[in-house]
Formats: C-alpha cells, sequence, structure tokens
C-alpha cells in the first residue's frame, strides 16, 4: 500500500542503496523516490544521486544525480482476452527488452564508463555454512 500525505497526495521516499543493480553505478548512491496517489493516473519520479565525498563551504552536502527517471500510468481494466492480445502483438518483447539492456551496457563499457565490483553489505562469516540434504536422506 502507498500511504500519501492527505493534503499533497503524494509519498517521498528517501533511502541509501542496499543493493547492487548495475555495474556502472557504485553502491555509495541514495535514492529519491516520489509517487502520486494511486487512482486513474499514478506517476513515479526517481532520482539516484551518489554519495557525496565532502561537504560544500556553508555545510550543505551536494550530491551528484546519475539518474533521473518518471513513470506516468494510466489504469486500464485487465481481462485474459486483453493479456493475450498483448502477447500476440509484442511476441518479441521478451527478447527486445534483455537484449535493449545489455546493449546500453555495451555501449557504456566501450565508452569508458566506470566499473563497479559487486559489493556485499552483510557477508556471511567465512565460517558459515550451508549443508543441503535431499527428501529422505538422513542426517
Amino acid at each position: 500500500m502507498v500511504r500519501c500525505d492527505s493534503h499533497t497526495g503524494k509519498t517521498k521516499a528517501d533511502f541509501e542503496k542496499q543493493f547492487h543493480v548495475s555495474p556502472f553505478n557504485p553502491l555509495a548512491m541514495r535514492y529519491h523516490w516520489v509517487s502520486s496517489n494511486p487512482g486513474e493516473h499514478l506517476l513515479v519520479h526517481m532520482e539516484n544521486h551518489g554519495l557525496p565525498v565532502a561537504a560544500t563551504a556553508d555545510g550543505e552536502q551536494d550530491l551528484v544525480c546519475h539518474m533521473d527517471a518518471t513513470l506516468s500510468l494510466k489504469r486500464h481494466d485487465w481481462s485474459a482476452n486483453l493479456l493475450t492480445r498483448l502477447l500476440w502483438l509484442q511476441p518479441w518483447a521478451a527478447v527486445k527488452v534483455p537484449f535493449a539492456i545489455y546493449w546500453q551496457a555495451a555501449r557504456l563499457f566501450f565508452k569508458g564508463a566506470p566499473v563497479y565490483s559487486h559489493q556485499t553489505l552483510n557477508p556471511l562469516h567465512t565460517d558459515t555454512s550451508v549443508e543441503l540434504k535431499t527428501t529422505g536422506e538422513k542426517s
């Protein structure tokens, strides 16, 4: 459930990045999301900011915006017939989307964009192990 302010009709979320999504974005980032109250229309705006290295002269922290995206949706009734029709109208969507993601990643890589390795926030201790057993196997 999205809880929106009764005066503005919007909700705001501000949180630090805690997961690795793209090798072209470091883990030290902060998300700023704004969403309208779901209804006939839904608007979601997301900004991804790099955490500041140091504060400015006046003590403010100047965040660098790495990504800015807005999604605008309009409510439609769903039915099995509509979903089937959409699948037949766009049969290559399941292939097109991953291809487009990897195509853009290749372009960034060849342009020399920095690549950040996957970082784990809460790594397992080295002495932790998990033993998997099949059904019926005795301990």
